[in-house]
């Protein structure tokens, strides 16, 4: 129970993050003022997808976790008197695996179609970039693309 509580307290955490940092404009911007070699920036970009792939599920996770806790600790929060067979009949009914076992694929399709419309976007503004500013957004594009269709894990 301590430890479901820790991975709770650590989704919180991450819900109340700043998510905007991964933003392609700021994203753009990091790559301007950072100089770095071309397996790094490509590492920084994969844990930047990453991220961004993520962080709808950890929500998600993080909303279905939080419900479950409450239902844990209501019967002591307001002193119900359950026996053991109705406490275990209890805490099934209020179990979110079913619920998350249904609706994980469609988070993870929805996820999908955010990282090919994101994708899109920045093809579209590369479009307007000029000299090595594109070809840094080029290359970006294109690991996007690539991390989107599965080719690259």
């Amino acid at each position: 129970m301590i430890f479901q509580f820790a991975i709770g307290l650590g989704n919180f955490l991450v819900l109340v993050s700043d998510f905007d940092l991964f933003g392609s404009e700021k994203v753009r911007f990091h790559r301007i003022k950072i100089h770095v070699n071309l397996s790094q920036r490509y590492q920084i970009t994969e844990n930047i997808n990453s991220i961004q792939i993520l962080s709808p599920m950890i929500a998600f996770h993080s909303l279905l976790v939080a419900f479950y806790m409450g239902a844990l600790f209501l019967p002591f929060a307001v002193n119900l008197k359950f026996s053991q067979k109705q406490f275990a009949i209890y805490l099934e009914s209020v179990q979110q695996t079913p619920i998350y076992a249904l609706t994980l694929p469609i988070a993870i399709v929805w996820t999908e179609k955010y990282v090919r419309k994101t994708t899109q976007k920045n093809r579209q503004n590369a479009i307007e970039l000029k000299g090595i500013e594109a070809a840094d957004h080029y290359f970006v594009c294109i690991l996007m693309h690539l991390f989107s269709h599965n080719i690259i894990v």
